[in-house]
């Protein structure tokens, strides 16, 4: 995945998980670790 495409799509998830209404900071957690995963 390009550059644009990851912060597009950290971006919505993060706005999507925190409507769903976790916490911003396991929410910041949980993107980081999986998005890390995915693109390594």
């Amino acid at each position: 995945m390009s550059n644009p495409q990851v912060a597009i799509l950290m971006l919505t998830s993060f706005i999507f998980l925190v409507l769903l209404g976790f916490p911003v900071a396991f929410t910041l957690m949980a993107m980081g670790s999986a998005l890390g995963f995915i693109i390594t």
